[in-house]
């Protein structure tokens, strides 16, 4: 819902709506004790715009804030749901006892998918190669 819809709503003297938002519920609550105080002579019109602007901006500050934190979430379980893949070729690795730089390229690979940082993977790589190499040599 959007604002005026709500304050048709407040307006009509309607009954909360069930819409499971909490922004929508704290806007219509903020309307519903605005014009009552307006209707009770408690607040003089004036006072009663300049709150109605004030509770508009915060509204829709407060649905923008919302949508940006779900789309964060989905995003962040989708890097959880790439990282997952990685686990059955770490064990697997793990369990034929595959090279050590191999199994930690794998888990590279994991943390870098959960963080979206492909650079850090490389570079996990680059110095585990280096450190095996090196000591190989010795």
């Amino acid at each position: 819902m959007n604002f005026e819809e709500l304050e048709k709503l407040v307006i009509k003297k309607a009954p909360l709506p069930m819409s499971g938002r909490y922004e929508e519920t704290v806007c219509f609550l903020a309307l519903r004790g605005l014009y009552t105080s307006l209707a009770g002579k408690r607040i003089t019109k004036e006072q009663a715009v300049k709150e109605r602007v004030q509770l508009k901006k915060e509204f829709y500050h407060m649905c923008w804030l919302h949508d940006r934190y779900a789309a964060a979430l989905a995003q962040y379980q989708e890097f959880l749901r790439l990282a997952g893949r990685y686990r059955p070729e770490i064990l697997g690795a793990l369990k034929r006892h595959a090279e050590p730089a191999e199994a930690m390229r794998l888990m590279a690979d994991c943390i870098a998918s959960l963080c979206q940082d492909k650079v850090f993977a490389q570079r996990a790589v680059k110095l585990l190669e280096k450190e095996y190499n090196d000591k190989g040599k010795k």
